[in-house]
């Protein structure tokens, strides 16, 4: 029974909280709101801006933006340096730091876990960059970076593309480094030109210098076209021009075609609906040829495809993997996939485009190896979220994107967006990551990840022999004054050490000293100034012998600080037990921030731990002596009022179990 005028409301203070909003514009949705009494406004507006943990306001108030936003850039356009014979590189600069909100003390821009170059902060608090020129890898025409503080948060993300990897040839003005229109009007002789051309296509003369650039699939030829050079340059596909140096312009790329090729038509199979994650591969099929007209060659991404000639007079490309084909860059259309086909008739020859949609339904996420599928089944780690663009397929026009929306588990985190960009900030405490409708749904929906999970800074944790734990970071750093190492087995006192003295480490390799009793179901964490940055937990809690109220205490807090993923499926039972048995103990670990060891601390509350928490406690009800105890533990000594006290404290959190409490 979904109510349109709450969910109007809902959505205008959400937007004025998110200065979308102008607060004009909100007043006038509050006026109109059957929900809200006129004297209400005030607080309303005051509430939906003030940051729950720090009470203050947040951001100013904004017009409505109907376009999506760009991304903001920290490394400009890549550019081509080659002075022949030395080899052609890639590079580029960091730009906009300023728009970037960094109080690290270092920062690293990194490709996967290779590090480009590294931010260092001045006093000032401005950021220098060592090296200054990036040179950027040149295996695939496109990738994403990364820039990453020193406790390992992904503070943004971007794809950079040093080559359009759908396109057969593209120009390169060596001057300057940059990419030019191939088939432009303005090119004058007196530069010098990098003409960057597929492998399988031929260059005249045959005896132009080039290099090979590129990798794999991606392999190019990189051709130096010298200026004043009044020979001209040809590059041929199965023995007809497809670009000449000595026409203004070049060869157009898509001459009008001939009467007798327009009956020619392309589609991609399957044609049905398809779950990207059980994707198994496509292919083309030519139909239309009329009598004495033959399929010369296909080409996609800048490739030949295989074909053949069926019974049925079409032909039909052998089957590959459109995901692995596309490659990361700006210039993604996945998923309408653009064919070139080179027909001859007689004594004709001609070269056609057609454009097709693949029907798939998921969502890719962009890596330094390429476009990656995110299946159903994975578990996503909040930190790829972060540093990782995704592009999200919907199944075609009939599903309406303007109502869809990234949802962890209950909580709302964004509309669904058009461009690759990352997920943003997830709380990873086990829910799954879905696209759907975000109120009252029963329709369409996409599962990103069957969980989210947050191990920080931490790639993952090798239990070895038994003398050490290795811990893999996600890029180098050197054991400081503020390092802890925590190990903490459920049920018996963590173990908090200086990581000075008790760890050995190398580049992003740390080694940990087992603890002298067993470990083989423990936790292991690493902690900068208390806050926890990294941690790692076993593949399921082992909850059930604890007898101990104190132990409950401390049981629930580390839970938290660990950063648990509590609602994880492997997880949820095991700690809906433990919370029930012990409810007191965890609601006032969970609520109050209280109990921690001495030496940690907690971090900012997220609200996706607020909804993990109603999740845990949902649909139980306390009996009397439970109640009591939940009251006593939450209600304040130094409060006037401790039992008011302990239900407001309820409220804010789980408005249902405050409800359920008062009544018992």
């Amino acid at each position: 029974m979904p109510s349109q005028s709450f969910v109007g409301l809902w959505d205008a203070l959400r937007n004025y909280r998110r200065n979308n909003i102008t607060e004009s514009q909100a007043r006038q949705m509050l006026v109109n709101s059957p929900w809200v009494l006129p004297d209400w406004s005030d607080e309303l507006l005051k509430q939906a801006r003030r940051h729950r943990q720090l009470d203050k306001e947040v951001g100013e108030p904004g017009q409505v933006s109907r376009r999506e936003q760009a991304l903001p850039q920290f490394l400009d356009d890549p550019i081509l340096r080659w002075r022949w014979p030395a080899a052609p590189a890639f590079s580029s600069a960091v730009v906009n730091l300023a728009d970037f909100d960094l109080t690290a003390e270092r920062c690293y821009v990194k490709v996967g876990t290779k590090t480009l170059t590294t931010l260092v902060a001045a006093d000032d608090g401005t950021y220098s960059s060592h090296p200054g020129e990036i040179v950027l890898p040149s295996e695939t025409p496109g990738f994403v970076v990364s820039m990453v503080d020193d406790s390992g948060v992904a503070q943004a993300s971007q794809l950079l593309e040093l080559w359009d990897g759908n396109e057969d040839l593209e120009l390169f003005d060596l001057q300057t480094g940059r990419r030019l229109d191939a088939y432009g009007k303005q090119r004058p002789p007196s530069k010098e030109y990098g003409l960057l051309a597929s492998s399988d296509l031929g260059v005249e003369p045959s005896d132009i210098p080039f290099h090979e650039i590129g990798s794999g699939s991606y392999a190019k030829r990189l051709y130096l076209l010298p200026s004043g050079n009044n020979n001209p340059v040809r590059v041929t596909l199965s023995g007809e021009d497809i670009w000449n140096s000595s026409i203004d312009g070049g060869t157009p790329p898509n001459p009008p075609e001939p009467d007798w090729a327009g009956a020619v038509t392309t589609e991609i199979l399957p044609t049905d609906h398809i779950q990207l994650d059980r994707y198994a591969g496509s292919s083309v099929r030519v139909s239309g040829l009329g009598s004495g007209a033959e399929l010369q060659y296909v080409r996609f991404g800048g490739r030949p495809l295989d074909f053949r000639l069926g019974k049925d007079g079409d032909y039909c490309t052998d089957k590959f993997d459109i995901t692995r084909e596309v490659p990361v860059g700006i210039s993604l259309t996945f998923p309408e996939i653009k064919v070139k086909l080179g027909l001859r008739r007689g004594g004709e020859k001609t070269s056609v485009e057609r454009t097709n949609i693949l029907s798939v339904i998921g969502i890719l996420r962009a890596t330094s190896d390429g476009w990656q599928v995110v299946s159903r089944q994975d578990k996503l780690m909040a930190n790829d979220a972060m540093q990782s663009p995704f592009k999200v397929l919907l199944p075609g026009p009939g599903q309406d994107a303007a109502q869809l929306a990234l949802l962890e588990g209950p909580v709302f985190l964004k509309k669904l967006w058009n461009q690759p960009r990352p997920l943003g900030q997830l709380g990873g405490y086990g829910a799954p990551l879905e696209i759907r409708e975000p109120y009252n749904f029963r329709g369409f929906k996409i599962v990103v990840a069957a969980e989210v999970r947050d191990p920080g800074i931490f790639d993952r944790v090798l239990f070895g022999d038994n003398s050490k734990i290795r811990l893999y970071l996600h890029h180098p750093i050197e054991p400081g004054p503020g390092h802890k190492i925590v190990l903490w087995n459920i049920g018996k006192p963590p173990v908090v050490m200086d990581a000075i003295g008790n760890v050995e480490y190398q580049g992003d390799e740390w080694d940990v000293p087992m603890p002298d009793h067993a470990f083989d179901d423990g936790f292991i964490a690493l902690a900068y100034e208390g806050a926890r940055i990294g941690s790692w937990w076993p593949r399921r809690p082992n909850l059930s012998g604890i007898s101990d109220s104190a132990v409950a205490i401390e049981t629930a807090s580390m839970l938290k600080w660990m950063h648990a993923p509590i609602v994880s499926p492997d997880w949820q039972d095991d700690v809906q037990s433990f919370a029930q048995q012990y409810p007191a103990q965890t609601l006032r670990a969970w609520l109050l921030d209280d109990d921690l060891p001495a030496g940690l601390e907690y971090g900012a509350t997220e609200e996706q731990w607020s909804a993990a928490v109603r999740q845990i406690f949902s649909g139980w009800t306390p009996n009397s002596n439970s109640a009591w105890e939940i009251i006593k533990a939450l209600g304040l000594a130094s409060s006037d009022d401790p039992v008011s006290e302990a239900l407001q404290a309820l409220l804010y959190e789980d408005p249902l179990l405050m409800g359920r409490i008062a009544r018992v």
